[in-house]
């Protein structure tokens, strides 16, 4: 007996949502399936209404849906939920409480952005301090220690080795300076595309940050 494959849905050029669009598409979803709809059928009247780019890649889900795929795969594919969201959706339709899975996966998000606001606004003080300290640093750098430097050169003493790395510091500075903001630049971009991209720099960078007494 010859076995019959589902064919594949494609997901041409998938672009992952904005939180803020994921967790309104979950709660129409799940006012849709609380109130008896088939899953399918909400999809399409939760599409109604949506941006052009929005309503085909829901056409997509829905779609996927039809020819045998599950709604958890057929949003991670298509409009990039996270792998928790994901889980939570797949649990769902395996017990049979995908309304409450899916209000679960609401509220997750929910509280997700709801933890990221707060931590941003905590740390938009100490930002802004950090911000005028280099800015301060690097004016007496710049305009009060070349004054400096050469009275203190004059004394023809030892200097203390914290006045030497200060004033070795100034002098590569003034000289090397636009280089240094070039190459500084170039690795925090790296950096940030590392981020995104590699899942060990992401999970090194998560270690070292638990690590850190703050």
């Amino acid at each position: 007996m010859m076995k019959t494959h589902m064919p594949r849905p494609t997901f041409k050029a998938r672009k992952k949502w904005k939180k803020r669009d994921i967790v309104l598409l979950l709660e129409r979803l799940e006012l849709y399936v609380s109130s008896g709809l088939p899953i399918d059928r909400a999809l399409q009247i939760s599409s109604d209404g949506t941006a052009p780019k929005r309503h085909v890649q829901l056409e997509r889900v829905r779609a996927a849906v039809e020819s045998g795929w599950s709604l958890s795969r057929a949003m991670s594919e298509s409009i990039g939920v996270s792998s928790t969201v994901a889980g939570l959706i797949e649990h769902g339709e395996s017990s049979g409480g995908l309304a409450q899975a899916l209000s679960l996966s609401r509220s997750l998000l929910e509280r997700e952005d709801e933890l990221k606001k707060k931590c941003l606004s905590a740390m938009m003080y100490p930002i802004v301090i950090g911000v005028f300290a280099c800015l301060l640093t690097i004016g007496l750098v710049r305009g009060i220690m070349p004054q400096i430097i050469p009275m203190l050169l004059g004394l023809h003493v030892q200097l203390p080795l914290l006045t030497r790395i200060v004033i070795l510091i100034s002098e590569n500075f003034l000289a090397y300076g636009g280089y240094f903001v070039i190459v500084a630049f170039i690795v925090t971009v790296a950096v940030f595309v590392a981020y995104h991209r590699y899942v060990l720099v992401k999970n090194f960078y998560h270690g070292f940050l638990l690590r850190v007494p703050l």
